[in-house]
């Protein structure tokens, strides 16, 4: 089961996150020997996240052997997303043939303050 995590970012603004993985002993998992994939959409049926889109929007997703996961959008990625808004997301890990959803839960977003 998906571990749930909400997050939190500005409208416009550049967005980095660090998710730490560990296994069951704390110890840190290899994520570099992992595909790692994060998706952005407004509805579990609806993937569109704005009224011009017709599509999800995608974390740039990267993992690193000490366990890390880390999470990225651009000011202009942030700036397609409707503010303000609860969008869902979710990380999932591929290795062969077989894909692990990681983390999921919702993405807030709140109005630019500039």
């Amino acid at each position: 089961m998906a571990e749930k995590a909400d997050l939190f970012l500005d409208k416009g603004s550049d967005f980095t996150t660090t998710l730490d993985v560990v296994n069951a002993s704390d110890a840190s998992i290899n994520m570099a020997a992992y595909s790692i994939s994060s998706t952005i959409k407004a509805t579990h049926t609806n993937s569109q996240i704005n009224s011009t889109s017709t599509s999800n929007l995608e974390f740039t997703a990267t993992g690193y052997s000490n366990g890390s996961v880390i999470l990225n959008l651009t000011d202009t990625q942030t700036g397609y997303l409707q503010a303000p808004k609860r969008y869902l997301y979710d990380v999932k890990v591929t290795t062969g043939s077989t894909t692990t959803k990681l983390v999921e839960g919702f993405v807030h977003v709140n109005a630019s303050t500039s």
